[in-house]
């Protein structure tokens, strides 16, 4: 008696969340399979709580199931308001 055994594995492409808002994006990649992680640092360019990107970076293949780190905005370090005399 011969069993095979065959194991599939399930790859999706890790989608372009740029510029989405924090929670339209983890949701996005837990509808994918993926498990979502959250860093945060200080952009001029993206507003506070939008994404600046992912890793692994958009379009990329990744293994269902697997860590995506999506890097959120805290906004600008130094406010529009802020003078300089």
């Amino acid at each position: 008696i011969c069993i095979i055994l065959i194991l599939t594995t399930m790859f999706t492409i890790v989608p372009d969340i740029q510029g989405t808002s924090k929670d339209v994006a983890i949701q996005r990649l837990i509808s994918l399979g993926f498990i979502p992680t959250e860093k945060y640092e200080f952009s001029s360019n993206t507003e506070s709580g939008m994404i600046i990107r992912t890793d692994p970076k958009p379009k990329g293949v990744a293994l269902s199931g697997s860590k995506i780190e999506v890097i959120i905005s805290k906004g600008s370090l130094i406010s529009n308001s802020t003078k300089f005399v």
